[in-house]
Protein backbone atom coordinates (compact mmCIF):
# COMPACT_ATOMS: atom_id res chain seq x y z
CA UNK A 1 0.00 0.00 0.00
CA UNK A 2 1.16 3.51 -0.77
CA UNK A 3 0.55 6.36 1.65
CA UNK A 4 0.21 10.14 1.48
CA UNK A 5 3.69 11.63 1.74
CA UNK A 6 5.54 8.52 0.49
CA UNK A 7 8.77 9.39 -1.31
CA UNK A 8 10.89 6.96 -3.33
CA UNK A 9 8.10 4.67 -4.53
CA UNK A 10 9.19 3.15 -7.86
CA UNK A 11 6.35 2.94 -10.38
CA UNK A 12 7.32 0.55 -13.21
CA UNK A 13 5.70 0.11 -16.61
CA UNK A 14 6.47 -2.58 -19.17
CA UNK A 15 5.93 -1.65 -22.81
CA UNK A 16 5.96 -3.34 -26.21
CA UNK A 17 8.44 -0.89 -27.73
CA UNK A 18 12.22 -1.25 -27.65
CA UNK A 19 13.60 1.02 -24.93
CA UNK A 20 16.40 2.23 -27.20
CA UNK A 21 13.79 3.79 -29.50
CA UNK A 22 12.15 5.89 -26.78
CA UNK A 23 12.96 9.58 -26.96
CA UNK A 24 10.51 10.74 -24.28
CA UNK A 25 8.46 9.01 -21.59
CA UNK A 26 5.98 10.92 -19.46
CA UNK A 27 3.41 9.89 -16.89
CA UNK A 28 0.13 11.79 -17.05
CA UNK A 29 -1.37 11.83 -13.56
CA UNK A 30 -4.92 12.61 -12.49
CA UNK A 31 -4.99 13.02 -8.71
CA UNK A 32 -8.04 12.11 -6.62
CA UNK A 33 -8.89 15.79 -6.11
CA UNK A 34 -8.98 16.43 -9.88
CA UNK A 35 -5.56 18.07 -10.28
CA UNK A 36 -3.50 17.01 -13.29
CA UNK A 37 0.28 16.65 -13.35
CA UNK A 38 2.94 15.34 -15.71
CA UNK A 39 5.86 13.37 -14.26
CA UNK A 40 8.99 12.69 -16.35
CA UNK A 41 9.94 9.00 -16.46
CA UNK A 42 13.26 7.24 -16.88
CA UNK A 43 14.36 4.14 -18.77
CA UNK A 44 15.52 1.13 -16.77
CA UNK A 45 16.32 -2.49 -17.51
CA UNK A 46 13.33 -3.54 -19.62
CA UNK A 47 10.96 -1.01 -18.05
CA UNK A 48 9.98 2.63 -17.94
CA UNK A 49 9.83 3.92 -14.37
CA UNK A 50 9.16 6.91 -12.18
CA UNK A 51 10.30 7.37 -8.57
CA UNK A 52 7.96 9.51 -6.48
CA UNK A 53 9.21 12.78 -5.07
CA UNK A 54 8.02 15.02 -2.26
CA UNK A 55 4.54 16.29 -3.04
CA UNK A 56 3.61 13.61 -5.57
CA UNK A 57 1.37 11.62 -3.21
CA UNK A 58 -0.15 14.61 -1.44
CA UNK A 59 -3.78 13.51 -1.21
CA UNK A 60 -5.45 10.19 -0.36
CA UNK A 61 -7.55 8.37 -2.92
CA UNK A 62 -7.20 6.74 -6.35
CA UNK A 63 -4.60 8.16 -8.71
CA UNK A 64 -5.02 7.56 -12.45
CA UNK A 65 -1.72 7.10 -14.30
CA UNK A 66 -1.25 7.04 -18.06
CA UNK A 67 2.12 6.53 -19.74
CA UNK A 68 2.95 8.66 -22.80
CA UNK A 69 5.77 7.56 -25.14
CA UNK A 70 7.54 9.23 -28.05
CA UNK A 71 9.74 7.40 -30.56
CA UNK A 72 10.84 8.50 -34.05
CA UNK A 73 7.74 6.79 -35.51
CA UNK A 74 5.20 6.83 -32.67
CA UNK A 75 3.67 9.30 -30.21
CA UNK A 76 0.91 8.05 -27.97
CA UNK A 77 -0.52 7.02 -24.63
CA UNK A 78 -1.08 3.65 -23.06
CA UNK A 79 -3.93 2.38 -20.93
CA UNK A 80 -4.92 4.08 -17.70
CA UNK A 81 -3.64 2.43 -14.52
CA UNK A 82 -5.13 3.09 -11.09
CA UNK A 83 -3.13 3.36 -7.88
CA UNK A 84 -4.60 3.77 -4.40
CA UNK A 85 -2.89 6.06 -1.91
CA UNK A 86 -4.09 5.91 1.70
CA UNK A 87 -3.86 8.33 4.60
CA UNK A 88 -1.00 7.55 6.96
CA UNK A 89 -3.20 6.27 9.81
CA UNK A 90 -0.28 4.76 11.69
CA UNK A 91 1.21 8.25 12.13
CA UNK A 92 -1.95 9.36 13.93
CA UNK A 93 -1.80 6.32 16.19
CA UNK A 94 1.78 7.10 17.19
CA UNK A 95 0.89 10.74 17.83
CA UNK A 96 -2.14 9.81 19.95
CA UNK A 97 -0.09 7.32 21.96
CA UNK A 98 2.61 9.95 22.50
CA UNK A 99 0.10 12.62 23.58
CA UNK A 100 -1.48 10.26 26.14
CA UNK A 101 1.84 10.28 28.03
CA UNK A 102 1.37 13.95 28.94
Amino acid sequence: MNYVGDIGVKLEFTINIGLSEIEKALLYVLKPDGRKEVWECEKGEGVIFYVTKEGDFDVAGTYQLQLYIETPTFKGRGSINKLDVAKGVWLWLILIKHLKKF
